[in-house]
C-alpha cells in the first residue's frame, strides 16, 4: 500500500470523470521531475494508477483506468468523505530502490513500477464516486484536494478516493458503464435492467436530495 509520510502545501487538481479512464486527477504546477508509480492490479483486470514525483514524494498523478463489472455497485445515495485538511500527501518511497529517487540517475523504467494485486470497490452514486483500496477500513484523516477526497487508515495508507460534486456531463459518462446491468440487490430475476436508474432520474430532474432513501445496487 501507498504510505503517506508527511504533508505538503495545497495545491490546484483537474479531475476528469468519464467512461474510460473512470478517473483522472493531475496534480498543477509541480516541478518537472521523474516519476514514481504505484499500481493496484488485482487479478481481475481492475487497475488503478498513482505517481508522485521522485525526488519530493508528493502526489503528481491519480488515474483509475477500469474496474471490474463485479467490483462496481451503484447506490442511489453514498456516505462519501467529507471536508479534509488542504494540503498534498507526501509519499514514503523507500519501497523504490534509490537510483530511482533522483532524475538526474539514469535507471531501468521499470524499476520506476511497484505493483500489489490490491482489490478495488467502485461505488457510484449521483452525488459522487467512492473508490476503495484493499477493501474496507475506519478513515482516520482526510485530505482534499479540489472534488478528490482522500481517505487515509489510522497506519497512513492511502485506502479510499472519493470525488464529489459530479457535473451532468460526468454522470452521463458514468451512466454508460452502469445502465444496462443493474439490479437491485435480492433481486435474482435476470434481465438487462431491473428497478431504478437512480442516475438517469438525477439527470432527468426526478430526485430530491432532501427525501433520498438509500437503497444499494448490485451488478451482475
Amino acid at each position: 500500500m501507498l504510505k503517506v509520510e508527511k504533508l505538503a502545501p495545497p495545491a490546484a487538481a483537474s479531475v476528469e470523470v468519464s467512461d474510460g479512464p473512470i478517473l483522472y486527477v493531475t496534480i498543477e504546477g509541480l516541478e518537472e521531475d521523474r516519476t514514481l508509480w504505484w499500481r493496484a492490479v488485482p487479478s481481475n483486470g481492475s487497475l488503478c494508477e498513482i505517481g508522485f514525483l521522485a525526488w519530493s514524494g508528493v502526489l503528481a498523478h491519480l488515474t483509475l483506468v477500469i474496474v471490474d463489472k463485479q467490483d462496481i455497485r451503484i447506490a442511489e445515495e453514498l456516505d462519501l468523505l467529507g471536508q479534509g485538511l488542504e494540503n498534498l500527501p507526501v509519499f514514503d518511497k523507500n519501497p523504490w530502490p534509490p537510483d530511482t529517487h533522483h532524475m538526474t540517475t539514469a535507471v531501468d523504467y521499470r524499476l520506476q513500477f511497484i505493483d500489489e494485486p490490491v482489490p478495488l470497490d467502485l461505488a457510484i452514486s449521483s452525488s459522487g464516486l467512492s473508490l476503495l483500496l484493499n477493501g474496507p477500513c475506519t478513515i482516520a484523516e482526510v485530505l482534499s484536494l479540489d472534488r478528490i477526497r482522500l481517505g487515509l487508515d489510522e497506519a497512513r495508507n492511502l485506502r479510499r478516493v472519493d470525488v464529489v460534486k459530479l457535473t451532468d456531463d460526468e454522470l452521463r459518462a458514468v451512466r454508460e458503464i452502469t445502465k444496462k446491468v443493474l439490479v437491485l440487490e435480492g433481486d435474482r430475476a435476470p434481465g438487462r435492467i431491473a428497478g431504478r436508474d437512480f442516475l438517469g432520474d438525477r439527470l432527468r430532474g426526478q430526485i430530491d436530495d432532501r427525501n433520498v432513501v438509500r437503497r444499494t445496487i448490485r451488478r451482475i
